[in-house]
């Protein structure tokens, strides 16, 4: 729709294989200032443009088969996505990300790639990864990868009329993180609050009980530790037992000394 608001022409076909599944989904998106005739699919060493929403995906033989070290641009999504195999089988871990690009950079234009955390982004703006696709939609759109213009992308948003601010948005700090990646990091870092430490947390929670000296720094420590886990009434219950304990320990010291 942006291509066509664009006054060009397009034809995509997407290959869904085990997409139910956990499997990858490919999409071949051709866009030409003439009509299309012809195979859609991308043949060998024939994209403009890689456009890798995961970094796995990307990197596979398959899919780097249809780039050229001459003519394809890569934007990629560096955040890691799991396979249908780590989730099977939690022994299987992503491998390092760094071999990981640079494979993508041995059949592409190495050093005019861009690269950026989209997943990470998304969860920042709207609390769900739904939005990583169009964070690195804005990002391709940003590093000048798509001939089309920014205000049909974001008409083409309107008019499909799905979560329609949410995608603009995303769109468009997806363009930011091209421009300024330090400032988008900066803005969407979560702040970290100015919190006591552990022990004095835990503190208050002491006062009054008759514990032994022993006992009130490490109670007051793991106390304050409960506090943060998840609230004081929690962390009350733990100290409230701790208290009981110790005070049936000291009557059965004192019965025996008594004694």
């Amino acid at each position: 729709m942006a291509a066509h608001l664009s006054e060009r022409y397009a034809a995509g076909v997407e290959q869904t294989g085990l997409a139910q599944k956990g499997g990858p989904v490919v999409s071949d998106v051709r866009i030409s200032s003439r009509p299309i005739d012809g195979a859609v699919a991308a043949g060998a060493r024939s994209a403009d443009l890689l456009l890798g929403f995961d970094l796995l995906g990307a990197a596979s033989p398959a899919n780097l088969a249809v780039a050229d070290r001459q003519r394809t641009v890569a934007v990629v999504n560096t955040a890691q996505v799991a396979t249908a195999a780590m989730v099977k089988d939690t022994t299987v871990s992503f491998p390092p990300p760094a071999g990981t690009a640079s494979r993508i950079e041995r059949e592409t234009r190495t050093g005019e790639n861009a690269y950026l955390d989209a997943g990470w982004i998304a969860e920042r703006l709207t609390e769900d990864h739904l939005a990583t696709n169009m964070v690195l939609l804005g990002a391709a759109y940003q590093h000048g990868c798509l001939p089309v213009s920014a205000e049909a992308i974001e008409k083409a948003i309107a008019l499909n009329g799905a979560s329609v601010a949410a995608n603009v948005a995303a769109f468009r700090w997806g363009r930011a993180a091209i421009v300024a990646p330090e400032v988008v990091h900066r803005a969407l870092e979560p702040a970290t609050p100015e919190s006591p430490t552990s022990e004095s947390a835990g503190e208050p929670l002491l006062g009054g009980l008759d514990l032994p000296d022993v006992l009130h720094p490490i109670l007051a420590a793991r106390v304050g530790d409960l506090i943060g886990y998840q609230n004081e009434r929690y962390a009350r219950t733990y100290l409230t037992t701790c208290w009981r304990y110790s005070a049936q320990n000291l009557r059965s010291v004192q019965a025996r000394r008594s004694r």
